[in-house]
Order: structure tokens, then sequence, then C-alpha cells
């Protein structure tokens, strides 16, 4: 298992590692922009609700971004170190391990939505009749994060290695899919030739566009990693001392590096958290929810720049 990236002047590794890298991050946060264009056409109401869900699903996404890029670092590190056995080991137990905690915790919001919503969003400063249209988009991307998870842990793996070009191709389909998928969902369709009709879903439409396109994703993003070596069922059975002490180990060495990265990334949704609730208790009972709507529309747009970066 070679790793071309290693025969590049540094300059021009730099560069093949950062392009890819900021389109993946970029395609990763355009899912909510492409969902706010199709649902500002519902109305404020349906706008202001996914402007109020964006903080949370931040926060989410960034805490596990910084987990992926120790991921990348240390897969990185073995694969220098010529050490293919821990790079595929590490890959393999890290997307089980984080698959299956966003996997139960996303079940858990799911079930327990008077906390995950309910609490959080008042919190936040919406109003009580805001948060069933919250509900709707929230609770498929609660159900569907781990996904996304798998996906971003996936795509850091394959960078690690120097698979930049297939693996942006990948996230930029998923956008792809979800923007036909949100125009089909939130909207419905007719097919009169089969005698079909889709009813329209509206947000619940965009929130579970967003999820299948996830869906897709993490399939082709498996492919990947299978043909690069970076992934084997076998690394997941864990039946002796040693394989578990070494799964410790690794874990260890992952999050020396995550701590610090998770605590960078959540920094940015902690404060849109809060000037969204400033925004939501400003302008009354009938302003707060435009003025939320037309926050939340500029964060998005002011995020993607941030990320590209």
């Amino acid at each position: 298992m070679t790793n071309s990236l290693l025969q590049l002047p540094v300059k021009k590794a730099l560069i093949t590692m950062a392009a890819p890298a900021a389109v993946g991050m970029l395609m990763t946060f355009l899912f909510q922009l492409v969902d706010s264009y199709f649902i500002g056409q519902l109305g404020s109401a349906e706008l202001a609700a996914i402007s109020f869900s964006y903080p949370v699903y931040f926060f989410l996404i960034s805490f596990f971004i910084g987990s992926a890029i120790a991921v990348s670092a240390n897969v990185g590190q073995a694969l220098g170190s010529q050490d293919e056995n821990k790079a595929q080991g590490l890959t393999s137990l890290s997307l089980f391990f984080f698959m299956l905690l966003l996997f139960i915790l996303g079940g858990l919001a799911f079930y327990f939505e008077s906390l995950s919503i309910d609490s959080i969003f008042i919190l936040l400063g919406a109003k009580a009749e805001m948060l069933s249209l919250v509900g709707e988009y929230m609770l498929p991307l609660y159900l569907g994060l781990f996904l996304l998870i798998g996906t971003l842990v996936a795509n850091s793996a394959l960078m690690a290695k120097g698979v930049m070009v297939k693996s942006t191709v990948v996230m930029a389909s998923g956008g792809l899919i979800n923007l036909v998928l949100d125009y089909l969902l939130i909207f419905g369709f007719d097919l009169s030739i089969f005698d079909y009709q889709l009813q329209p879903m509206g947000l619940a439409g965009a929130a579970w566009a967003t999820v299948i396109s996830w869906l897709v994703m993490l399939v082709l993003m498996f492919v990947l990693l299978i043909q690069q070596q970076l992934f084997e069922v076998s690394k997941l059975m864990l039946t002796t001392a040693k394989s578990w002490s070494q799964a410790r180990e690794w874990f260890k060495e992952v999050y020396s590096l995550a701590v610090p990265a998770i605590a960078a990334q959540i920094l940015a949704p902690i404060a849109i958290a809060v000037v969204t609730r400033f925004v939501a208790m400003s302008g009354g009972e009938a302003g707060s929810e435009a003025a939320v709507a037309a926050y939340g529309l500029v964060i998005r747009i002011e995020s993607l720049g941030l990320v590209g970066i």
C-alpha cells in the first residue's frame, strides 16, 4: 500500500491536499445553504426554523470534524512510517466507533424529542409555535448524522493517503443529489406515466433529501476505502486482550490531537448560537422570526467562506 503523496514536493503536496479538502468541507456545509434556497420559498417561518437548527447542526458537525482531523493525522503518520496495519485498523475502528456513537446519540435525540427539540431550541430563543417546524427538520437529521460522520471520517482517511480527487467527487455528487432531491421532496412531484404522485413534504422533505445524499456518499466512500485497502471488517474483531489494548492505544493517540482540534472547531457554532438567541429576542413577536431567518441565511453563506479557508 503506497502513498504517492509522500513523493511530491512539499508545496505541491500542500496544494494537492488543501484544495480538495476545502471543496469537501464546503460541500458539507453547502447542504444547509441549498436547503435554505428551497425552504425560503415555503415562507419566513420555515426559513427561521432551519436558522434555529443551524447552530446545533454546526456544533455537532464541528465536534466530529475535530475528530476526523485527528484520524487523518494519525492515519497519515502510520502510512508515512509504512505501518499499513495501523492505518487500516485505525480507519476501520474509527469509522465503527464514531458511527455507532452518533447512531446511539441520534436515536436518543429522536426518541427524547422534548429534550433534543423543545429544551434546546427554546434556549436558543425559538417560540413554542416554532418548535414543530424545527422538529420536522431536525429529527431526520438527528437520525442520519451517523451517515455524515462516517463520510467525514472516511474522507479524512482517504485524504491522508492522498486520494483527493475521487473523495472530492463523492462529496460533490452528494451535493448534486441533495439539490435534486430537495426540489422533489419539498414540493412533491407527479409521475402521471406511472400514476404516482408524491405529496409535498416541506421541511421534512429537505431533511430526508439531505439524509439520503449522506447515505449515497457514505456507500461511495466505503467503496474507495476498500479499494485503497484502508478498511477491513476483520479489524473490528477485537477478540484478544492484545487487540483491545492496541485499539485503546490508537484512540489515545487520536484524542491527544482531537481534543484541541475539537475545542477550536466548536467555538464558532457556540458563538452563532449566542447571537441567534439575541437576534430572536429582538424585533418583537413579529420581527424576531424574520430577523432569525435573515441572520441564519447570512451566517450560512459566511460559514462557507470560513470553512473553505
